[in-house]
């Protein structure tokens, strides 16, 4: 009986998957298409499919970054830096602090906080995020470009074109 139990657990767990990972990608799906009202409804179900496996799960850092492009295309970014905010710490709690994923979530909270007119704030995220794409093998040079280009214009916002222009 226990045996059979412990199975049913883990058939349910997969189960829970299974809809966590179609509700995402149907939500990512929805956001390529720029159906962002559906995708902001597909992501917060999978939000709520990924909190079951714990609140720190990568799973629910996967809804929380898809989110934050649903916010910021709203242009709501108190919401977009709450949520971006979050899926860092998880992935960092999951991944380590030497990830791609983490580079990324540095990147977008940094990008984010730029367009937000938190400029200082967001010059330590790109710059956090350059270090890391710059020597992190798995990512690309465009990446470590566009994190490069992105940092130039928060420097120049900041008034600081000799930093700017050595970005560029």
């Amino acid at each position: 009986l226990c045996v059979c139990f412990a199975f049913a657990q883990q058939v349910c767990l997969a189960a829970d998957d299974r809809a966590f990972a179609q509700l995402l990608d149907d939500g990512i799906n929805a956001i390529r298409q720029k159906q962002w009202q559906r995708a902001e409804q597909l992501l917060d179900k999978s939000l709520v499919e990924a909190e079951k496996f714990g609140k720190n799960d990568r799973r629910v850092g996967e809804s929380l970054v898809n989110l934050g492009v649903v916010y910021a295309q709203r242009k709501d970014w108190a919401k977009t830096i709450v949520v971006s905010k979050r899926a860092l710490d998880i992935d960092i709690k999951v991944h380590g602090e030497r990830h791609a994923d983490v580079a990324y979530d540095y990147h977008q909270l940094g990008s984010y906080l730029d367009i937000s007119g938190k400029h200082t704030e967001a010059t330590t995220y790109l710059k956090r995020a350059l270090d890391m794409r710059q020597t992190l093998p798995e990512v690309t040079p465009t990446l470590v470009g566009i994190t490069a280009e992105n940092l130039g214009e928060n420097m120049m916002t900041l008034k600081r074109p000799a930093e700017a222009e050595s970005l560029y």
